[in-house]
């Protein structure tokens, strides 16, 4: 059974992977809204795998800084056993994004692009565990 921590600022989407993966897995999974506040709980309790939205929005709908992109990196120098999957809406090539190559390069394992369909998140996690399991033989 695997720990999955989701750090995404749409609390209903949040919600939504969470309910889908409990049902269709036996694995712990828990949500929080803010990169900032998702530090606190991995330094208490180091998930399996990190689920990270990159960019949040605040109450006007603005970008702000409180994101997942801002301690990807970080975390990964940290703990190098975590297991990062980021996600994001902002994926077209016409916007000023990271694109998925630099993601991997600051630390996370797989990327996504939302939308996606939580049967797409459950394969991602699968991928995830069979490297675990590679890396703990």
């Amino acid at each position: 059974m695997s720990t999955i921590l989701i750090i995404e600022d749409d609390f209903m989407l949040a919600e939504e992977w969470k309910h889908f993966l409990t049902k269709e897995t036996n694995h712990k999974v828990q949500v929080i809204g803010k990169a900032s506040e998702a530090l606190a709980l991995i330094e208490q309790k180091l998930p399996d795998i990190l689920i990270a939205d990159l960019y949040h929005r605040d109450a006007f709908g603005s970008l702000n800084g409180d994101n997942g992109i801002r301690i990807i990196w970080p975390l990964k120098r940290q703990y190098p056993q975590l297991k990062i999957i980021a996600v994001t809406a902002y994926n077209n090539a016409d916007r000023v994004v990271p694109t998925e190559k630099v993601l991997l390069n600051l630390g996370a394992d797989y990327f996504l692009g939302k939308p996606f369909e939580p049967a797409d998140l459950l394969m991602k996690i699968k991928e995830v565990e069979e490297d675990i399991k590679r890396e703990q033989m």
